[in-house]
């Protein structure tokens, strides 16, 4: 609605379990830019799969203190998944932004819970900065991937991008941008990082296994990941990208709930 907000972006979209629409988009109330711009996340719901649709609920509400956005706390890029058992889980980035030094307002990762398909909504909760290695980061806008089946049969997969700079009051910086994987357990309320392995060549001609916190390109960068299943434990990662077709595809074969294997999918 025009009278709450005149830029709306970033939308995602889940269908719960009891078969309504649960929607959710940015409303940027200054102006079009990201955070740390005074932005609320807000959601709306239809029964009548998009004919009508509810007033909308204010999930993540912003900040506008101080007289400039250094000092604004702002949310958006709004993800979220629906369960089999009602919960619905929306995330967003909040802060300062993906740069900054470990001076600058920390960003953080939010989410909230909804036990009853979206109607109401959870207090906050803040993601561990140690989860995506002490940078500045956000999960994925849009909708997550939700196991059918598999090692992670009913959790939630997403990929969280984080920047090269430091999180508020960090030692880690990074030379290029991460992709880190993590699943989301919806009767826990709780993330876990996924270790990824990754064949790589030596200079010997050869080629090593190496395991990691996250999934890099040295080449080119990743950005705005989203999953889909494709069988028992497998899973294409797509990522925006500077690449040639500005995408890039990655084959996750997952061995156990905490770890995979990597293999990028060629495009020739």
């Amino acid at each position: 609605s025009e009278e709450y907000s005149r830029y709306y972006r970033i939308p995602a979209i889940t269908r719960a379990s009891d078969g309504t629409l649960v929607a959710l988009s940015d409303a940027r109330k200054m102006h079009i830019h990201d955070v740390t711009n005074s932005i609320d996340v807000v959601s709306r719901r239809s029964s009548d799969n998009g004919k009508t649709w509810s007033d909308y609920v204010v999930i993540f509400q912003g900040s506008q203190n101080g007289t400039n956005c250094y000092n604004w706390k702002g949310y958006g890029d709004a993800a979220v998944a629906s369960f089999s058992n009602g919960t619905v889980v929306a995330t967003a980035i909040h802060g300062f932004g993906l740069a900054g030094s470990s001076t600058d307002p920390a960003t953080d990762v939010v989410w909230k819970v909804s036990r009853d398909n979206g109607k109401s909504w959870s207090s906050e909760y803040t993601m561990d900065r140690k989860l995506f290695g002490g940078l500045r980061g956000n999960i994925s806008p849009g909708n997550i991937c939700v196991a059918n089946d598999g090692d992670l049969k009913g959790k939630a997969l997403v990929g969280l991008r984080t920047s090269t700079y430091p999180n508020y009051n960090s030692r880690f910086s990074a030379s290029h941008q991460r992709i880190y994987c993590l699943t989301y357990d919806p009767d826990e309320n709780k993330w876990t990082q996924v270790k990824i392995s990754v064949q790589e060549s030596t200079l010997w001609g050869s080629t090593v296994t190496k395991t990691y916190d996250y999934l890099e390109n040295t080449s080119n960068y990743l950005d705005e990941v989203q999953f889909v299943q494709v069988a028992e434990n497998q899973y294409i990662l797509s990522a925006r990208s500077n690449a040639k077709g500005n995408r890039l595809f990655y084959r996750l074969t997952f061995t156990s709930a905490t770890d995979a294997t990597a293999t990028m999918i060629s495009q020739s």
